[in-house]
Parts: C-alpha cells; structure tokens; sequence
C-alpha cells in the first residue's frame, strides 16, 4: 500500500475529518550553571524549589509527567520509533531490554509514573490496611495547591 498525500480522512459513513501530515517533536537545550551560581539562586529562592527559575534549573526532576527536554539518543530513538497502537516494534525491544535487565517475562507499560502506582497500589493494597508510601510536599506556591 502507497503513502499518498491526502489531507483528509474518509470513514465508512462518509464523513471526512483533516489530517495533518506530520509529527512534532521538541527539543530543549540544557545549560549546566556553575554550582556557585546555582546555590546562590537556590538560596535566594529560599531553598523552595518553586521559587527558582527554569533558567536556574538543569534538569527539573520536581515532577514525573515528563516536562524535561530530552536527550539526542532519546529523540533518535523517537524518530526510528513504531507508533503503531499494538504489535509496535517499539514495544518489542522494550521488552527483550526489561527482560535482561530484569529477568521477568511479564510486563505491564503505564504512560506515567502516578498511573504505575495506581496500579500497583490497587494490586497489593488490600481494604482497610495501612500502607505507608511517598507523597510530593508541595507548598502554596506549587501550581498543585497544598
């Protein structure tokens, strides 16, 4: 089957929705300040982490939704990537590399780190049992509220 260069999409009803005919991808290039000016921006932020400017901050590691810029191996491999929703060649070697790492044969993949704990926590968090876990500290100049 041929790629062609339509602009839009026909169902079986009919009905014709556009398509755009291509992929963004975003890279950010990261500036590593000298550890002096970085404890002198840390310090006047009051040592809050939400008080500093991204212009301080080398690699933000304050939230797990994936908001850093990425490395070129990582865009590279983004570029050679399978979008494809199932039977995806990416799957694949993600797979045969957390087998060897690992050594398990079952995995399950979750798009972010708070739907992994959900999962995990609705496995083996049994009703009426206290568990104790990590929680982020966010204060009221968190754009998360307290």
């Amino acid at each position: 089957m041929g790629q062609t260069n339509q602009t839009t999409v026909k169902f079986f009803s009919g009905a014709q929705i556009p398509i755009e005919l291509h992929k963004v991808r975003v890279v950010q290039k990261l500036f590593l300040k000298p550890i002096e000016e970085r404890l002198v921006a840390i310090e006047n932020g009051g040592y809050n982490t939400f008080q500093l400017s991204t212009k301080d901050v080398f690699l933000d590691m304050l939230t797990d939704s994936g908001t850093n810029a990425m490395s070129d191996n990582q865009v590279a491999s983004m570029l050679q990537s399978d979008d494809a929703y199932a039977g995806s060649q990416s799957f694949y070697r993600l797979e045969e590399a957390l087998r060897e790492v690992f050594g398990k044969h079952y995995l399950l993949p979750a798009h972010q780190g708070r739907a992994a704990e959900n999962i995990v926590s609705q496995a083996f968090i049994k009703k009426w049992r206290c568990n104790s876990y990590e929680l982020p500290l966010y204060n009221n100049k968190s754009p998360h509220g307290t």
